[in-house]
């Protein structure tokens, strides 16, 4: 039997975990630690950063979440906080 290396399914069960801690722990902290993982990883798990821009945007946090959707080239939620921030930009925040 071969060994061969299975990145995608580790990365699938990390992603997961990171869903699990964002939903179940203090949500602060869970997106600053996110914060630092999308800074590590850069473009390699687009998901992360869909995750994170996500959280932030449920959060009120527009132009923080414009910056992680636009890594993961999500296309309609940019486009969400864009609408938010333009008028007033990020002096709500």
């Amino acid at each position: 039997m071969k060994k061969v290396k299975d990145f995608e399914a580790v990365d699938e069960f990390f992603y997961e975990k990171c869903v699990f801690a964002l939903e179940n722990g203090e949500r602060k902290r869970c997106q600053a630690l996110l914060d630092r993982i999308c800074g590590y990883c850069k473009s390699k798990m687009p998901k992360l950063n869909t995750l994170l821009g996500s959280s932030l945007m449920n959060d009120g946090l527009y132009s923080q979440a414009y910056k992680f959707l636009f890594k993961s080239r999500a296309e309609k939620e940019i486009t969400n906080c864009l609408v938010k921030v333009a008028p007033e930009g990020n002096s709500g925040e």
